[in-house]
């Protein structure tokens, strides 16, 4: 039997932290102030956040020594010092700048952070003085070095072109000529694109850093990583645009011609989108023995566990549970396959505890991610104050029963444990020893970190893992008081942690914000991350006080954003997981009473403070439920509408907005709508609502769901006194000419008709 949660002891007052995590925490208004506007130039109020942003203090020194060298060199032009004493400490001071802000980037890892510090116009009277930062944000290492080249002009450019040009070719010719001979075992050539990775990274704004991004895409795209494909060629077109005119011949054709190569196609409507009229036709039992005894009570969006659904690429649908993982066929008939992930685990490797959710918002949402036949899963929660963690692990599905011909061994119908990850720890199939990382990764550049394994020792890893070419992407969290919220990216192929980015140290809501009380809820969970515009990037709501956006090749960290905090007894948001939209991210944090749209790429430095950051000023939640979808400026929300509630649409650049046909008195709608770009599918506790987006929200149709029968009682907890109630509605999936509404205990399939 798996040992069942027990819960968490409430968490004292933690020791104060210090070192290269620390950031100066946000204290109120009173300690946000500066020119321009504190907490109010957001119109947010006190933020009640004292989490703080990991960022690397080491770097950040360098870069603002460089800062302090280039602000002097340009208060030496505005003086119009320009005898020859004077160009020649201008010039001193100009490549002083140079050394520096390339000596962060040497000396810092992939993924550091940084302050946020605008370009410093004029050099401060006092050189002890400290950079003006804005303590709500951070950016990587990388970023920052590229938005100071943009500050320095076509002609401070091309002297920092000139300054790093010996050693860049140097550099360059070396990585190509090992890459030419590779050798017998190809570690050569490994080490090559780790070469060539690390003159992009280390010399941006140069003709050899974007000749190396060419290069390196086009060994991702050899070697059919297409992520890796698209990431570097983005960079390549970065490091172009600091070229003023002096880039290579043809390398925005070269560009081009990849991009065209490695864009992935438009999506087409699903059948059931024009569709006017749907029926429910089946009703298909999920029975957990292990399922929870309670449901959410009705009014609660965001509690409880959920189970959670992914396509596979055959038409099939796997279905997490609390303890079970069930496969529906395609015909979406009913279930040809249903197994446990836990007893797919060794003995070496053991059974974590089963799922439990949180107090409060966003609950626990049991959600695999899926390609082709394998589903990456994230099994149970970890157990109180440093106990055995969970895991995260991938299972091969068997293929269609309908496809099977006459096995010659049993395991050919049976599901298969590709690896899991507990910890650090790393098993591979049947328990055995993991196997090394794919060779194509050291090929295109990008070597597991040596650390990113260490990190996750004492992590428990988050529900909805992400899954996007050759990554899987997944938050995890660590320590008790003031927690660690961590993003993390494995090898879908091996399991091996590639790498690891603390973002943020603070601790769950509580009633005054302070980052070690123990009265706030404890054991949350962040949203799931998503992918951004482009498939390159990917964005983390960690319900720790902050966002994030980072690369998801190699974690490089585009920005940390601090936002407000809800008190412990407030309501707030249902804690959805974000909307990607073409240019950025809509964010409804379920510790925060403000609902945020973020950039799709750095901050730069037109951007003076948080304020202007952001596409849009922070919207109040009001009425708001749940963030359903987005579009542009303009985002979908299940909110109150007087006594009942409704889907409405509101415009955060106008403020105007308007409401769809409000649902029944009590009725209430569930988590997880449907949206694409002409429908809004959402289930609730009696029917199945589909409204028309290109009609302002106009009524296509009204389904009655049915409460039952069901080929057997609901699931009770051993030793429970009745089932569970039960609980109609739930998250709503489309494919083909059907959607599908996954409840607590069941499946409801209905088919669309014109």
């Amino acid at each position: 039997m798996r040992p069942r949660p027990a819960r968490r002891a409430a968490v004292l007052a933690a020791a104060l932290l210090v070192g290269s995590a620390a950031l100066a925490a946000v204290q109120g208004p009173a300690q946000t102030a500066r020119p321009g506007g504190g907490d109010e130039a957001l119109e947010e109020g006190p933020l009640g956040n004292r989490s703080r942003l990991v960022v690397d203090d080491a770097a950040a020194a360098r870069l603002f020594d460089g800062d302090r060298a280039f602000s002097r060199s340009r208060a030496a032009d505005a003086a119009g010092q320009g005898d020859a004493a004077g160009q020649v400490n201008r010039a001193a001071d100009l490549g002083a700048a140079f050394d520096a802000w390339q000596g962060a980037l040497a000396s810092s890892a992939t993924g550091a952070a940084v302050p946020y510090a605008p370009v410093p116009a004029l050099a401060p009277a006092d050189p002890r003085t400290p950079p003006t930062t804005d303590p709500r944000r951070a950016e990587g290492v990388e970023a920052a070095v590229l938005r100071r080249l943009d500050a320095l002009g076509p002609e401070g450019r091309r002297a920092w072109r000139t300054r790093w040009k010996s050693q860049g070719e140097s550099r360059l010719a070396v990585a190509l000529d090992a890459l030419q001979t590779p050798g017998t075992d190809g570690t050569r050539g490994a080490e090559a694109a780790q070469m060539l990775a690390r003159v992009e990274r280390e010399l941006p704004g140069t003709e050899t850093a974007l000749r190396a991004a060419l290069v390196l895409a086009d060994l991702c795209r050899a070697d059919g990583r297409a992520l890796g494909a698209r990431t570097f060629l983005h960079r390549a077109r970065r490091q172009a645009e600091l070229l003023d005119g002096d880039a290579p011949a043809g390398w925005a054709e070269a560009v081009a011609r990849r991009e065209s190569m490695s864009r992935p196609g438009a999506s087409r409507p699903e059948p059931w989108e024009p569709a006017s009229a749907f029926a429910a036709v089946t009703a298909i039992p999920l029975l957990d023995p292990l399922a929870p005894g309670t449901a959410p009570k009705t009014g609660e969006l965001g509690r409880g566990l959920r189970p959670g659904l992914a396509w596979l690429a055959d038409g099939r649908a796997a279905i997490q549970g609390a303890s079970r993982l069930w496969v529906l066929n395609a015909a979406a008939t009913g279930i040809e396959l249903t197994l446990e992930p836990a007893a797919l685990l060794a003995d070496n490797v053991g059974q974590p505890t089963l799922p439990y959710p949180p107090q409060g918002p966003p609950g626990w949402l049991l959600e695999p991610a899926a390609r082709g036949r394998s589903v990456v899963l994230v099994e149970g929660r970890a157990t109180p104050r440093g106990g055995a963690p969970n895991a995260l692990l991938r299972v091969d599905l068997p293929e269609p029963l309908a496809d099977l011909e006459a096995p010659s061994t049993v395991r050919s119908a049976l599901p298969e444990l590709v690896w899991a990850l507990r910890g650090e720890d790393r098993a591979g199939r049947l328990g055995g020893p993991a196997e090394p990382p794919s060779p194509g990764l050291r090929a295109a550049g990008i070597a597991p970190e040596a650390g990113a394994a260490l990190a996750l020792a004492d992590a428990e890893f988050q529900p909805g893992p992400l899954w996007t070419d050759e990554r899987v992407l997944v938050q995890a969290r660590r320590g008790e008081g003031e927690i660690d919220g961590l993003a993390v990216a494995v090898d879908p192929d091996s399991g091996a942690p590639l790498w690891a980015r603390t973002l943020v140290q603070g601790a769950e809501r509580a009633p005054d914000g302070n980052r070690f009380s123990a009265g706030g809820p404890a054991w949350g969970a962040p949203s799931p991350p998503v992918l951004g515009p482009g498939g390159r990037t990917v964005f983390v709501c960690t319900h720790l006080g902050a966002v994030g956006l980072l690369d998801a090749l190699d974690g490089r960290v585009h920005y940390t954003l601090l936002h407000q905090r809800a008190a412990e007894n407030e309501p707030t948001w249902s804690g959805a997981r974000p909307v990607p939209t073409t240019d950025g991210f809509v964010a409804a944090p379920a510790d925060s009473d403000f609902l945020y749209l973020l950039p799709a790429g750095p901050f730069t430095d037109a951007e003076p403070d948080a304020a202007d950051a952001l596409r849009a000023r922070p919207e109040p939640r009001g009425e708001g439920l749940e963030l359903v979808g987005a579009g542009g400026d303009r985002v979908l929300l299940l909110s109150r509408a007087g006594a009942r509630l409704a889907l409405s649409e509101r415009d955060l650049s106008s403020g105007a907005g308007y409401e769809a046909v409000h649902f029944g008195r009590g009725e209430w709608p569930r988590e997880g709508a449907l949206v694409s770009t002409s429908r809004v599918a959402v289930a609730s506790d009696r029917a199945l609502w589909i409204f028309d987006r290109t009609r302002d929200l106009y009524l296509l149709a009204q389904v009655p769901l049915p409460e039952g029968p069901l080929a057997a009682p609901p699931a009770a907890l051993p030793g429970s006194l009745a089932p569970n109630p039960r609980r109609v509605g739930g998250s709503v999936h489309g494919r083909g000419a059907r959607l599908l509404v996954l409840e607590l205990d069941r499946l409801l399939v209905l088919h669309a008709s014109p």
